[in-house]
């Protein structure tokens, strides 16, 4: 077992057996994890898709809601904001995260 196992730390092989248990106990098994990565990765890849540039520094603006908790209040009506991690650019919207990535989709301004 040492040499079936030697690739991994043991905190790594018990970080394992715990999801195994879990799994077991929750009715589920690793082919469902296997499929939960597989959607999460094609989500991940059509939302970055659904990204625009930004038009001061090029770099690609990250859509996050604000208003809907006390730390995203921005004193107005905006549900969503376009930033850009690299100028600090903000583009705020009155349309939430979901109505902006609709839109962005329909309009075909998606950049992947």
């Amino acid at each position: 077992m040492d040499k079936v196992l030697a690739a991994w730390s043991l905190k790594t092989i018990n970080e394992a057996l715990n999801i195994h248990k879990h799994l077991a106990n929750t009715g589920r098994s690793w082919d469902d994890v296997e499929l939960y990565l597989k959607a999460t990765a094609r989500n991940k890849t059509a939302f970055a898709a659904e990204r625009l540039n930004c038009p001061e520094c090029g770099a690609q603006l990250q859509l996050l809601p604000v208003n809907n908790s006390p730390a995203t209040q921005t004193g107005d009506d905006s549900r969503s904001v376009w930033i850009c991690r690299g100028c600090f650019y903000e583009q705020f919207s009155t349309k939430t995260v979901k109505e902006e990535t609709t839109a962005l989709s329909r309009s075909g301004r998606g950049i992947g």
